[in-house]
């Protein structure tokens, strides 16, 4: 369903998105326990459905939970956390505050520089 979900946001159909993504979201939190990792997958979905439909503080705050949640992985999951805070740029950019975007951009990047050894073709990407 999450995949589906992004799938849709991908193509622009954030309409049909949101269902699948906010259901993925309740099924994974019903199987998972409170601050697994894995729900920032689910998180990191219904945030950008609500960036896609400019429901930038709902995005915002998706995106934070999902980042909290990372922080506390190793690995690739660590490639994740560098994701989602480019992705929450991205909504702190929709609304107009581009100190933080630039802040969270720069953080994602260390990152990924940090453990570029482990994930060499991730730096290239950045």
């Amino acid at each position: 369903m999450r995949h589906l979900a992004g799938c849709y946001l991908a193509q622009g159909r954030p309409k049909e998105a949101e269902p699948l993504a906010e259901t993925a979201l309740l099924k994974a939190r019903a199987v998972l326990p409170d601050g697994h990792p894995n729900l920032g997958w689910f998180f990191n979905v219904v945030a950008e459905y609500h960036l896609e439909s400019g429901n930038i503080n709902e995005s915002i705050s998706s995106f934070e939970t999902a980042i909290d949640l990372f922080s506390h992985a190793q690995s690739l999951q660590t490639l994740a956390l560098a994701e989602i805070k480019h992705n929450l740029a991205l909504a702190y950019d929709e609304k107009k505050n581009t100190e933080k975007a630039m802040e969270l951009v720069k953080e994602s990047i260390d990152i990924k520089e940090k453990h570029s050894s482990d994930f060499p073709l991730e730096i290239a990407q950045c």
